[in-house]
């Protein structure tokens, strides 16, 4: 009982800083046109609800991404500089993505607006973006299994051609198990809807299918230290025997304990991107 407490207490203080440290996407990703680099760039925002849609910017008629259209991820100091008024947005640091056709799930620990840490930390050290980018967060419901055609819940992201959220269904006694057939065949009707009045849905559907034959699991994996508190005259010893149960207790049993241990996924489809967490 005092170890299960203790994990819960540890896991409660990762899910909290996994959801108070998301990003917005448009203060990360930054389309700009080669033709016309003055002017101001496009961003693009997250959005857990569906929107109306403009016609797709990212495909022509034979599939291909537009010649004339630049994807960049803005460096971390220039973003943090702009967010205080300090730069425009034409004297950002830029970093230009290749597009490539592969598939994308960046997994968030917790429910939630925003891109998690390991999208932002993962196209800052590798800049090329996936095809197909689906950002998946998991809620175990109180039942004990899940039908497989209510498991997943998909929505497109405003504007970005190739972002979506996913919400992933589970139960109690269901196995995690992420089926990416399932979520591109969603992902597909998705898109035949959206463009049904146009011819631009069979080339968008035929390099969604192509991405999806090459998928990658992008999980965080948080290197946690203890943060310090002020609780009055004992914060000196409460801070020592929070950072010895942090750091020397719930960070060694996270390592043996690792998020994909029960993962039914194959271990040489998941990357483990590591971020310095002080919680």
């Amino acid at each position: 009982m005092a170890f299960m407490t203790f994990w819960t207490w540890g896991r409660e203080l990762e899910d909290d800083f996994d959801h108070h440290n998301r990003r917005n996407l448009r203060d990360i990703i930054i389309k700009r046109d080669i033709q016309h680099p003055g002017q101001p760039a496009s961003s693009f925002q997250y959005s857990i609800g569906p929107t109306p849609l403009p016609k797709s910017s990212m495909a022509s008629q034979d599939g291909e991404q537009k010649m004339d259209e630049m994807y960049y991820v803005v460096d971390r100091r220039a973003s943090l500089d702009e967010e205080k008024g300090a730069l425009r947005p034409e004297d950002m640091k830029l970093k230009a993505l290749a597009r490539i056709p592969t598939c994308a799930v960046f997994h968030k620990l917790t429910p939630g607006q925003g891109v998690p840490h390991s999208f932002v930390g993962f196209f800052r050290q590798w800049p090329a973006l996936p095809r197909v980018v689906i950002f998946l967060s998991t809620t175990k419901l109180p039942v004990a299994r899940v039908p497989p055609e209510e498991r997943y819940s998909v929505t497109k992201v405003r504007t970005l051609q190739g972002f979506y959220g996913v919400s992933y269904y589970v139960g109690f006694r269901d196995e995690f198990d992420v089926k990416i057939v399932d979520i591109i065949d969603i992902i597909c009707n998705i898109e035949e809807r959206l463009h049904s009045e146009s011819e631009e849905s069979a080339p968008i559907i035929r390099d969604i299918k192509l991405a999806a034959e090459s998928s990658t699991h992008i999980v965080p994996h948080y290197v946690v230290s203890s943060r310090r508190t002020k609780t009055g005259r004992f914060s000196t010893a409460a801070n020592f025997i929070r950072k010895m149960l942090i750091e020397e207790g719930y960070r060694r049993i996270s390592t043996m304990f690792p998020e994909t241990a029960n993962w039914v996924n194959s271990a040489d489809e998941i990357i483990h991107v590591g971020i310095n967490a002080s919680i």
